[in-house]
């Protein structure tokens, strides 16, 4: 059976999933939000099933620099996938729908998706260090937002943060794979990235 496209993810009315205000407030105040079951378990599993897809018949045919593994030698330790949406129509779609929505609601300008990556940490991977996804561009101190907060995440949750928030993974103290998809849009140098779990 052949599962549905990503056009029902461009159906999704945000404002019937999140109070738009209090979402902008947040972002705002704190460089992040989170949406808990943002996504239903019917969106998951049609996201799982894409993803399946695209590393069997996708990821073969794709460029090595694009996908990377904990060990070369063995495919079953994909950690990442870049530029997604460059390969597969329906992430592509995805990225298109509400996720873009979302990006420009917090920017508030027209946004243009750059990215639909896909991260895997594996059982007891080491913590990401602290980072910026937005350091490389010169940006003014009073962007910034300095707050520690810690976020475990559950499948379906959204997360989003600024460029400029510093943020971090722990290590993956499970026995399982901790998958992810990142959705990345720009506005000038600025975007958006949002992380939902898919585990």
């Amino acid at each position: 059976m052949r599962v549905a496209m990503a056009s029902q993810f461009s159906s999704i009315e945000l404002s019937e999933r999140v109070e738009l205000s209090e979402l902008k407030k947040s972002f705002k105040r704190d460089g992040y939000f989170r949406l808990n079951y943002f996504l239903t378990p019917e969106e998951i599993q049609n996201i799982r099933s894409h993803l399946e897809e695209y590393q069997e018949k996708i990821v073969p045919t794709i460029p090595n620099r694009y996908a990377f593994y904990e060990n070369k030698a063995d495919e079953s330790t994909l950690i990442r996938l870049e530029r997604m949406l460059g390969f597969s129509d329906f992430f592509k779609e995805l990225a298109e729908g509400v996720f873009k929505d979302i990006a420009e609601l917090l920017m508030e300008e027209k946004c243009e998706v750059n990215n639909v990556s896909y991260f895997c940490k594996p059982p007891g991977a080491k913590p990401t260090p602290p980072h910026q996804d937005g350091q490389y561009f010169m940006h003014s101190k009073d962007a910034f937002v300095t707050q520690e907060e810690t976020q475990e995440v559950g499948p379906g949750t959204l997360l989003g943060h600024h460029p400029l928030t510093i943020h971090l993974a722990g290590e993956n103290r499970s026995k399982r794979w901790r998958p992810a998809l990142c959705y990345s849009s720009e506005l000038h140098v600025y975007y958006i990235l949002l992380y939902s779990p898919i585990v």
